[in-house]
């Protein structure tokens, strides 16, 4: 009392409260919400631990326990910590709450259920919920759009949609954007992994322009990253990289952990279909680290399959075998969806120890699952359609001609259900190239592929092209399409596939091409990446992290990462030491120049 008289922090105050006060004592509990509320905005992870302890001082019977408890919740999913809010609310509705504080207590057990996966509890909660009599409209809203997540998280996506198509009739009838907004991003998720990605894009839209300035942060973030998601899919890279850093910016912005690892994926995936083979690395393992930081195992899986693409591409095949054991190991219950990278990541590391001589039975089988549920679960094809045309390859090594056929109309279906989008026509032409051994169809995809922003999966539509060609006698045409598929994997660094690639061109002149990224040394300046040298000579230029992040449209996280490996790669400890390093290889390569008589 004394400190908030003469003006000092309610922070500093609370800290007080923490220790000396009794349960009941509803001045202190005010403190601690005021300097929770205060903390809000900042640092909702201080918010939450704040809110916690006025729970703890509250007594059961009081009244305002559960729109407290409520709060408590709402910051605890805002933390990333959702795994400890249900538990709080299903406590609370033991105590005999009114319906509609039920109900209410209901849907925040539900959005901290579905976030943690337990997708199956949260669908309960709903429905509970909805069964009760007295609850408001606008409660019932926020439940419908809480049932349209759940049944998105369970992978049902017509579930999904018909949930929210009521939550959207009924929010708008009321006027009520918040319940609106929030279906309409969850739909706009549902007819992504259904494929139809137009659709998808549209709701979306329609979600942001509800979301006004002053709304949550959590709807502005959740809006962004899952319309980057579908701008991936539709080849719009840029666009995608646009829609992430917005979701960064929201997310620095409040301080909000909840999907700090879940950027890290959607960043790093982005970057290895670019060919960002080091920026994909970079994000990945940032991401490892921030779960392991915020105890957020849910994404995990599919940030060991970008780390097991990028080292099989790079010839480190033990490495990347034991990143995908690793992630199948983390693979649960509450994870399910996320084994379908893995499975790619295991057909890569496959395809570069054996140059396709192998028993393929063993990858085809997790790949396979893909069209399980096709169509509902497109967003695999759609989302990396390198996928459909190598399930086509596998299936006829083991003359399983129906998975073949099945996999080849999943792919043109995706290309006829969403025209315009290169990647996906080039896909749907090389499935069925594959299928029927149909080198002019494989020749026109590998022409689609060029408006692709996707250089693996350019390279890969060239080797099939090639083989082929070969079959059919016209060797000069296979040459000039694996000439092609070089030029694409080495100007990435997949050393890997480059390499499978050059074994099979003849003559000395493709046997002697440079193979310097094959062989770069382990360190020295030499050992540094592209994407290493960038962040260096920014940071010899005295730019900060966040500014040499904006400047290369990167993440933080990511600059640090290469920044780490600069610093092990040359043996140094600080940026000064890298300063002095990089102008040092400046001014001798300045002086080579002069040397060799350039200006």
């Amino acid at each position: 009392d004394a400190l908030l008289a003469v003006g000092g922090s309610t922070d500093a105050a609370a800290a007080h409260v923490v220790k000396g006060t009794d349960v009941g004592d509803a001045h202190s509990v005010a403190i601690l919400i005021r300097a929770s509320d205060e903390a809000a905005s900042t640092a909702p992870d201080n918010a939450a631990d704040l809110r916690l302890q006025a729970v703890d001082l509250i007594p059961h019977t009081d009244a305002d326990r559960p729109q407290r408890v409520a709060e408590t919740i709402g910051l605890l999913h805002r933390a990333g910590r959702s795994d400890e809010g249900w538990p709080l609310a299903e406590t609370a509705l033991q105590t005999g709450l009114p319906n509609e504080v039920q109900a209410q207590m209901h849907f925040e057990a539900a959005e901290a259920l579905a976030v943690g996966g337990h997708s199956a509890a949260a669908l309960a909660h709903t429905r509970t919920a909805l069964e009760l009599d007295g609850v408001e409209d606008s409660t019932r809203g926020l439940l419908l759009a809480a049932e349209a997540s759940a049944q998105l998280a369970a992978g049902e996506p017509r579930a999904a949609l018909r949930a929210g198509e009521k939550a959207v009739s009924l929010g708008r009838r009321l006027g009520k954007d918040a319940c609106v907004d929030r279906a309409l991003v969850t739909m706009g998720a549902a007819e992504g992994m259904r494929g139809r990605l137009s659709r998808s894009l549209r709701l979306l839209e329609q979600a942001a322009e509800l979301v006004s300035s002053d709304s949550s942060e959590s709807r502005h973030i959740e809006q962004q990253w899952t319309r980057g998601c579908t701008l991936i899919a539709l080849d719009r890279f840029d666009e995608a990289s646009a829609a992430f850093a917005g979701a960064q910016q929201w997310a620095n912005r409040y301080s909000s952990q909840g999907t700090a690892v879940f950027g890290c994926l959607c960043r790093s995936q982005l970057q290895l279909y670019k060919g960002a083979l080091d920026d994909a690395l970079a994000e990945a393992e940032s991401g490892l680290v921030r779960a392991g930081e915020l105890e957020s195992w849910t994404h995990v899986p599919e940030l060991l399959a970008v780390l097991a693409e990028v080292c099989a591409y790079r010839e480190q095949p033990e490495l990347a075998k034991r990143h995908v054991v690793r992630g199948i190991g983390l693979v649960g219950p509450r994870t399910r969806f996320t084994t379908q990278p893995l499975a790619w990541a295991s057909a890569v590391i496959d395809e570069a120890a054996t140059n396709d001589c192998s028993d393929s039975s063993a990858v085809l089988a997790p790949l396979a699952a893909a069209l399980e549920r096709w169509p509902d679960h497109s967003l695999a094809l759609a989302f990396n359609p390198v996928i459909a045309p190598r399930l086509v390859t596998l299936a006829l090594k083991v003359k399983d001609e129906k998975l073949a056929s099945a996999a080849a109309e999943a792919a043109e279906s995706l290309s006829r259900g969403n025209p315009g989008v290169a990647s996906l026509a080039a896909a749907g032409m090389q499935a069925r190239g594959v299928l029927e051994n149909d080198a002019e169809c494989l020749v026109a995809a590998v022409r689609e592929f060029q408006a692709s922003p996707r250089p693996l999966a350019r390279a890969r539509a060239c080797v099939d092209a090639a083989r082929v060609l070969s079959q059919q006698h016209r060797s000069a045409q296979a040459a000039e399409h694996l000439q092609t598929a070089l030029a694409e994997y080495e100007s990435v660094g997949a050393a890997s596939p480059a390499r499978r690639v050059r074994e099979r061109l003849s003559g000395q002149a493709a046997r002697g091409k440079d193979r310097k990224a094959a062989h770069r040394p382990a360190f020295g300046w030499g050992s540094l990446t592209e994407a290493e040298l960038r962040v260096a000579r920014l940071v010899a230029r005295a730019l900060t992290n966040r500014v040499i992040a904006d400047e290369l449209e990167l993440s933080p996280h990511t600059v640090e990462s290469h920044l780490r490996h600069a610093f092990r790669k040359l043996d140094i400890g600080s940026r000064i030491e890298l300063t002095r390093v990089v102008l040092r290889q400046e001014a001798a390569l300045e002086n080579d120049r002069r040397l060799d008589g350039h200006p």
